[in-house]
């Protein structure tokens, strides 16, 4: 596999500097997981391998798509609330609460 630096110099810069930033601890599902600082819940739910987030009214399954609030397909509740989860930032003590509450 080819290094980033051949595609975009500054990209082994930005990752270093990345992984300097403290974590944030959240709870998704009643599971506590750490994210980088200013990690998106959407990033949460995949790196963390939650498979759903939304339900439709057909009750299909549905996950983070878009990444930018526009299909709506990444609803969560967020300490109480119904929330895009591709439109909050991740921070210290939040709960993240999916329609099935799965880990998968």
């Amino acid at each position: 596999m080819l290094p980033f630096s051949l595609f975009w110099p500054k990209a082994e810069a930005i990752h270093a500097s990345a992984s300097a930033v403290p974590p944030v601890q959240l709870t998704l599902n009643g599971r506590q997981v750490q994210m980088p600082a200013g990690s998106s819940v959407a990033a949460a739910l995949l790196i963390h391998q939650i498979c759903e987030s939304g339900e439709a009214e057909e009750c299909e399954r549905r996950a983070p798509f878009c990444g930018m609030g526009i299909c709506q397909e990444c609803r969560v509740t967020i300490d109480g609330q119904r929330l895009l989860a591709c439109q909050v930032t991740c921070t210290d003590g939040i709960t993240v609460e999916t329609p099935k509450g799965n880990l998968e």
